[in-house]
C-alpha cells in the first residue's frame, strides 16, 4: 500500500494539469442520438478491491496535452471533483492520457492507443498514470495500486468539450492483476479548486 499523501498529490496534478490557461468560450459538442452508447463495464479485482465502476468521466480543455478519465463507483463523481472534493467510501482510479510531442501537444485527443508510460521512455502518445484508490469515510486511501503495463484505447474520432470519451482498457498491476472492459466517459469541466475535501 502506497503511502496516502502521495495519492493526493498525484490526483491534485492530474485534475490541477487539465484546467491550464482559460480557454476561449466553446460550443458544446452534440452527440449523434443514431449512434449508440458504450457501457462503461471495467471490471477487475486488484489488491483485494473489486474493481466496478459506475460511473467514467472525463477532464479537459482545448489544447492541453493531457486528458484525465476519473473512474468511480459513486453516483454523483463529477458534481465532486467540480466541488473540490473527491468522493467518500469509493474506489476510484485516473486515468491519464497524454501527448508528448510538439507536433500533437495542441491537438485533440482522437481514436489510437495509448500504451501505459514505461520509465522515461516517451511514444507520441501514451497513458502517463493509471492509479486506483479505495477511499474510506474521510476520503483517505486505504488502499492504492498503479498499473505498470496495459494500454487504453480510444474510439471516439475526436474528443471534445461537452461530449464523450469512449474506448476500452486493458491495464495490468504490479500483482499480475487486470482491469479491463470498455467505457464511456462524459465530459467533466475541469474544477478550479484542488480536490482536498470529502462530499
Amino acid at each position: 500500500m502506497n503511502h496516502p499523501a502521495l495519492w493526493v498529490v498525484l490526483l491534485v496534478s492530474t485534475l490541477v494539469a487539465c484546467r491550464g490557461s482559460t480557454p476561449p468560450p466553446v460550443t458544446q459538442a452534440e452527440t449523434p442520438a443514431a449512434v449508440p452508447a458504450t457501457k462503461t463495464a471495467v471490471r477487475g479485482r486488484i489488491d483485494g478491491i473489486e474493481v466496478q465502476p459506475t460511473q467514467a468521466v472525463f477532464l479537459w480543455r482545448p489544447k492541453a496535452d493531457d486528458l484525465s478519465i476519473v473512474f468511480a463507483d459513486s453516483d454523483d463523481l463529477c458534481a465532486a471533483l467540480q466541488a473540490g472534493a473527491m468522493p467518500k467510501n469509493a474506489t476510484v482510479m485516473s486515468v491519464t492520457i497524454k501527448h508528448n510531442t510538439k507536433e500533437n501537444r495542441d491537438a485533440p485527443f482522437a481514436a489510437g492507443d495509448f500504451p501505459v508510460r514505461q520509465g522515461s521512455a516517451l511514444e507520441p502518445q501514451d497513458t502517463k498514470r493509471a492509479r486506483l484508490a479505495k477511499l474510506d469515510a474521510t476520503c483517505k486511501p486505504t488502499t492504492t495500486a498503479t498499473a505498470t503495463s496495459g494500454s487504453v484505447h480510444l474510439t471516439t474520432t475526436e474528443v471534445k468539450v461537452g461530449g464523450v470519451a469512449e474506448g476500452s482498457l486493458s491495464l495490468v498491476f504490479p500483482s499480475g492483476e487486470k482491469l479491463e472492459g470498455p467505457f464511456r466517459a462524459t465530459y467533466c469541466a475541469p474544477p478550479d479548486l484542488e480536490p482536498n475535501g470529502c462530499r
